[in-house]
């Protein structure tokens, strides 16, 4: 099962460029990285300086090997001069894997969009009858 990653970063003012610069100089090195299926930053238009990372992993042990990079390290120390506040990540797993048990051999008509706010993030599993919903761990980095 693969591991959704959601980071928020939010700059300190006048280090808005800054922080786009050194998100988008992850894109690259992690692309590149095994496990990694895909690593997208966004610019939030409602907030000047915040910033959005939506990454994909093959697996927590991917993700783990993710951190322990160079690439990694060296964003982590230009973040900690640039941000305003700690960053905060959230690693997001389906409730409902498609084609895997309680759903032999098909895709079930409706399951769990992760990562949505409630009540859209509920659905009801049509395999199951029951409300399923997404599993989401958060934490802050500085």
């Amino acid at each position: 099962m693969s591991l959704t990653v959601v980071a928020e970063c939010l700059a300190a003012p006048g280090y808005e460029d800054r922080l786009r610069t050194a998100l988008e100089a992850m894109i690259e090195p992690s692309m590149e990285e095994p496990g990694c299926l895909s690593y997208r930053p966004y610019a939030d238009l409602n907030q000047l300086g915040r910033m959005v990372i939506v990454e994909e992993w093959t697996d927590a042990d991917a993700l783990a090997a993710h951190f322990a990079t160079a690439h990694f390290a060296h964003v982590e120390q230009v973040l900690s001069f640039v941000l305003a506040e700690p960053m905060t990540v959230r690693k997001l797993v389906a409730a409902c894997v498609v084609g895997s048990p309680p759903h032999p051999g098909g895709e079930p008509t409706a399951c769990v969009l992760v990562g949505l706010p409630p009540p859209r993030n509920m659905r009801r599993c049509a395999y199951l009858g029951k409300l399923m919903f997404s599993y989401s761990e958060t934490s802050t980095r500085p």
